[in-house]
């Protein structure tokens, strides 16, 4: 919500919003002209005279605010509603979705955009490069995080559609798989020119069988039109090929091999669109990621702290592996699981990734837009990876100081919930040294 009040701030409309607590987030708005009020009230509606009201999916129709405006006849949009509607202006819509690496995929593209000469606006879920989720390039193109949550990336009408990949998640609100691979379906069907999806993911090939829209595929699969293969003896060094004929090398930044992907999903949206050469090449080569994306925070000693995104297994397992493949030795992980209903019905999967980490320490589960659940805790998910390696157990606040970053070669602190106090405690120490 912060990012689509940067964009309505810098259209010169005025923005006013409500939030549970101070935070950069809530400094940045109010210097960029936006009230903000802490807390959720109908008196901050009324008192800012609003013409109409914006709401995530994560307010609910008890909302005292959302009641007031649905009462008060104020016109009410939902926050996917409403980008729909900044974004009609703009000539070429791409929106990124996948159930794993949009935000990381978005930076890129709008990186390798910026780098090819061109122009663009970004919108999505992150921080880019300390200029928030909301970045104002200029032109006629916008590259935007499309998030199947709630459906809402249905909403977007993009012209350009890239599906990353799809896999369970978000039963809260998706019955099943196939529930997903509809909404899916309809989200490349609704692409105008073009829809770019992963050839390594059989469900989304699945797909492609159906669209009448012009396809492009990436991956490492030899019947990809973008192709990536690894190079042996370089870490971090990838081929990358467009219709089996090489395109060029690169040596990236970013490490694990699921940001190779990444870059081959970029090099096919610039290839379909036009916009593929030597400075956006360049671009990618040098991208070297997002925060909270297998972000190296600082050291302890000899022990690399990492902040990581990572909420659902596929993504422990991608940084996991990835965090291997750079020879960190032991990784001990402090893991915050992100609602209830996802650590409930992907419990075994949870606890088959999390257990390729040496240790691990389980959180309290972050509820985020869910009431607690009782058939389900954090200690549950600390037992049923033990009965894999034996090394998780449950760290409830009042025993964050128990880490000991030295034991490790890797400390991460990760899942989509809050470990910023734990961050704030390891860097507060006086042997914590700033990457």
């Amino acid at each position: 919500m912060s990012a689509i009040a940067k964009m309505l701030l810098s259209r010169g409309i005025s923005v006013g919003g409500s939030d549970i607590s101070e935070s950069d987030v809530t400094d940045e708005l109010r210097s960029l002209g936006a009230r903000v009020f802490l807390g959720h009230s109908e008196e901050n509606i009324r008192d800012f005279g609003a013409d109409a009201c914006a709401y995530s999916l994560s307010v609910g129709e008890d909302n005292p605010e959302y009641r007031y405006a649905k009462g008060a006849g104020i016109p009410t949009l939902s926050r996917a509603s409403l980008i729909k509607v900044l974004c009609e202006g703009y000539g070429t819509r791409i929106g990124i979705s996948g159930t794993h690496g949009k935000s990381t995929v978005s930076a890129m593209l709008y990186s390798a955009l910026l780098g090819a000469g061109g122009s663009a606006d970004l919108l999505f879920g992150a921080d880019y490069f300390g200029r928030g989720a909301f970045v104002r390039g200029g032109g006629e193109l916008a590259v935007l995080e499309a998030c199947e949550y709630g459906n809402s990336f249905l909403e977007l009408e993009c012209d350009i559609a890239v599906l990353l990949n799809v896999e369970l998640d978000h039963t809260d609100f998706f019955s099943c798989i196939d529930d997903i691979l509809g909404s899916f379906f309809k989200f490349a069907s609704s692409a105008t020119r073009l829809a770019v999806l992963c050839y390594d993911d059989g469900r989304l090939m699945r797909i492609k069988e159906r669209l009448t829209v012009r396809c492009i595929t990436f991956g490492k699969g030899e019947g990809a039109d973008v192709r990536y293969i690894k190079r042996q003896g370089t870490p971090r060094a990838y081929s990358f090929y467009i219709n089996n004929e090489w395109l060029c090398d690169l040596t990236l930044l970013v490490m694990g091999e699921h940001n190779a992907s990444n870059i081959a999903a970029v090099i096919a949206v610039l290839f379909g669109i036009g916009r593929l050469n030597t400075g956006s090449l360049t671009a990618l080569e040098r991208f070297s990621g997002i925060g909270r994306r297998i972000e190296c925070i600082g050291h302890i000693g000899s022990t690399g702290i990492f902040y990581d995104y990572a909420h659902h297994p596929t993504e422990i397992r991608a940084t996991l592996s990835a965090l291997r493949s750079e020879g960190f030795g032991k990784i001990g992980v402090v893991f915050s699981p992100h609602t209830y209903s996802r650590t409930r019905s992907l419990l075994s999967d949870f606890a088959e990734a999390l257990a390729l980490a040496d240790e691990i320490f389980i959180t309290d589960i972050y509820a985020a837009r869910e009431e607690k659940a009782e058939d389900i805790a954090a200690e549950t998910l600390a037992l049923a990876i033990r009965k894999i390696s034996g090394n998780a157990k449950y760290l409830p606040a009042d025993r964050y100081c128990e880490i000991e970053p030295a034991r490790y070669g890797a400390l991460v602190l990760m899942g989509a919930g809050d470990l910023w106090e734990i961050r704030q405690m390891l860097c507060h120490r006086a042997d914590f040294l700033n990457e």
